[in-house]
């Protein structure tokens, strides 16, 4: 007898319906929020609600899955309480990721990101050659 227990065939059935409707939500809102500056300043907005309505309604649908693993699968509680914690805060980077993509804001803010980038990579940099010279044994520490 096996002591992994088997989700029953709907909740299999309804995992899988889920993760289709969530693919087709993630297409659409890839190809919503690719063209957010392809039309006049009304279709912009336009293409901008409807990219933020898609966020919520995908966020939406992994909840749901969530929830559904949690409750009828074979999912650790550890791993339960990690899934309530991402998916809101993963949804939360997504919704501020889409509103950086707006033109306007990404004309203002395009020097600023540069420059973030830019400071981290040099401080990352500078974090390896210091893990590499300590490595090496080269440090009078």
């Amino acid at each position: 007898m096996s002591t992994n227990p088997k989700a029953p065939g709907f909740t299999i059935l309804a995992g899988i319906g889920l993760s289709v409707l969530i693919l087709l939500a993630w297409v659409g809102q890839l190809a919503t929020l690719s063209d957010l500056s392809g039309s006049d300043p009304a279709g912009n907005a336009l293409a901008q609600a409807f990219g933020a309505l898609e966020i919520i309604v995908l966020w939406g649908l992994l909840a749901v899955l969530a929830l559904l693993a949690a409750t009828k699968g074979a999912m650790p509680r550890a791993a339960a309480l990690a899934i309530t914690i991402q998916i809101p805060a993963s949804g939360f980077a997504a919704m501020t990721a889409a509103e950086l993509l707006r033109p306007s804001i990404a004309r203002r803010r395009r020097i600023w990101i540069i420059w973030g980038w830019w400071w981290i990579d040099r401080r990352c940099l500078q974090a390896v050659q210091l893990l590499l010279v300590q490595l090496s044994g080269n440090v009078a520490a």
